[in-house]
């Protein structure tokens, strides 16, 4: 981990401003040097991080436990690295032939080989470049906004020849919107582990959920609430520690897929409770519907529903 003495706040500023601007973004040059990394990887992609645990344990949770054929990994707009080294973690460098790590900053694909070299040592075949051959699983992590359409088009045509891909993105109106764009066109070619419990058309194309989104919260790491150092960033990046948007799919072809339970109902983003009982949108073979569970019938789901968690997969059985 970075030390916290090495981050620059007005770096971490304008990193931020370049995110929350938008498509704007493209015009936004996010790594000027190593030294922006250093403080970006410090701060920002830990709780990415935190993100693609939360995606990947959920995967694993649903079948995608290994990667017997050993493909290439590429993590497609690399950054600081967070997402293949959170792939390697999860799955084991030896999961994987070879690392590939692609950005369209040269600093930032080096200091994300440096990342993975420090954590796993230089026996893992890692290059710099967009172009596997063979077998690969695809990473990309917060950056379908920022793309300009024909980069969004060839990264889709990437994900159509990958073995299984892993989007992870903020859990925003747009990012939901291009995620469920790319679910669409390849449905039919690959298995849906997550987040959808289906295979089904989405419901959130649906003309009455145009003001709803898919999106969930992963939880951050219960000691950073007491670190001074979270703390101030918390304050001077104007962001909620607690809160953790995040959309995300994943994709893994037929062939390689184990079957998927689809008569679960998953709820999207965070149900609403009150004296009766709970209201929540939730995600099923049937659309995307909302339901109200009220304590006088089921007390205990009301109560799961109150606690934090990641993703809440109900039995269509334990609906009302």
């Amino acid at each position: 981990m970075t030390s916290w003495d090495q981050v620059d706040w007005e770096t971490l500023k304008r990193i931020r401003q370049c995110f929350l601007n938008g498509n704007d973004s493209l015009q936004c040059d996010y790594w000027r040097s190593r030294s922006d990394l250093v403080s970006y990887y410090a701060t920002f992609a830990q709780r990415i991080g935190w993100k693609w645990d939360a995606v990947i344990q959920e995967s694993k949770s649903r079948g995608l436990n290994d990667w017997t054929h050993k493909p290439v990994l590429l993590d497609w707009g690399c950054g600081s690295g967070i997402a293949s080294r959170r792939m390697l973690r999860a799955y084991g460098p030896d999961a994987f032939a070879s690392i590939q790590l692609y950005d369209r900053s040269t600093t930032a694909a080096l200091f994300a080989t440096d990342k993975i070299r420090e954590e796993f040592g230089n026996t893992l075949r890692i290059s710099n470049t967009d172009s596997p051959t063979g077998s690969f699983v695809l990473t990309v992590s917060h950056v379908l906004s920022e793309l300009a359409p024909s980069a969004k088009r060839e990264l889709f045509r990437l994900a159509e020849k990958a073995d299984a891909s892993f989007f992870v993105e903020p859990g925003r109106p747009n990012e939901s919107a291009l995620l469920i764009e790319l679910r669409e066109a390849l449905r039919e070619k690959f298995v849906i582990v997550a987040p959808c419990p289906h295979q089904s058309s989405c419901g959130m194309r649906d003309e009455q959920r145009k003001n709803d989104w898919c999106h969930n919260f992963a939880i951050p790491p219960s000691e950073i609430f007491q670190d001074p150092n979270w703390v101030q960033f918390s304050k001077l990046m104007k962001i909620d520690l607690r809160s953790l948007p995040v959309s995300f799919l994943v994709l893994v072809k037929k062939s390689l897929a184990t079957p998927i339970k689809s008569d679960q109902v998953r709820i999207i983003g965070r149900p609403r409770t009150n004296k009766i009982g709970a209201n929540f949108l939730g995600c099923g073979s049937d659309g995307v519907v909302l339901h109200t569970i009220q304590k006088r019938t089921a007390r205990l789901q009301v109560k799961q529903l109150k606690e934090e968690a990641f993703s809440t997969l109900l039995a269509r059985e334990e609906l009302p």
